[in-house]
């Protein structure tokens, strides 16, 4: 499985700089690559459609920190970096909410814990527009005729 890392991010800035595609291109397949790969790492941790245990989430709160990572050293082309910033931001946004969750609820039992994940809304509500910066990249690469684009939303 591929594995995204700091060296493959910089070799793919490199390339979009030294004219590998269109800027744009290169972005949304990097952006892509990213999503996939998030998504692969993801689904290795907890089942999809599960109710995932605190150390689940722990593990998936430190791979979102990863992408945070890799999203803040690309530089977007100019036509859609504005919408990276968000999007980058509601990421942020998302594990910062998810990280202070674990913190709040590091004394709790299992049962507890699954109660308060149940009943949290915050990094729920962060999800949904993280998601829909997500979407708005996608419908943005069309119009923009990168074609149709899937980020893995």
């Amino acid at each position: 499985m591929s594995r995204l890392t700091p060296i493959a991010v910089l070799f793919a800035v490199l390339m979009t700089a030294c004219g590998g595609g269109s800027a744009l291109e290169d972005y949304y397949e990097l952006m892509a690559e990213i999503g996939r790969d998030q998504d692969a790492r993801s689904a290795e941790i907890v089942a999809p459609g599960t109710t995932p245990a605190r150390t689940q989430i722990a593990e998936i709160v430190d791979l979102r920190r990863q992408a945070l990572e890799e999203l803040r050293r690309i530089e977007p082309p100019d036509e859609v970096a504005g919408l990276h910033g968000e999007f980058v931001g509601s990421l942020e946004e998302v594990v910062t909410l998810a990280e202070t969750f674990l913190a709040d609820t590091e004394d709790l039992d299992a049962r507890a814990f699954a109660e308060a994940l149940a009943n949290s809304t915050e990094i729920d509500e962060a999800q949904r527009r993280f998601t829909a910066f997500c979407r708005t990249l996608e419908i943005e690469a069309d119009a923009l005729d990168v074609g149709p684009v899937d980020l893995s939303c």
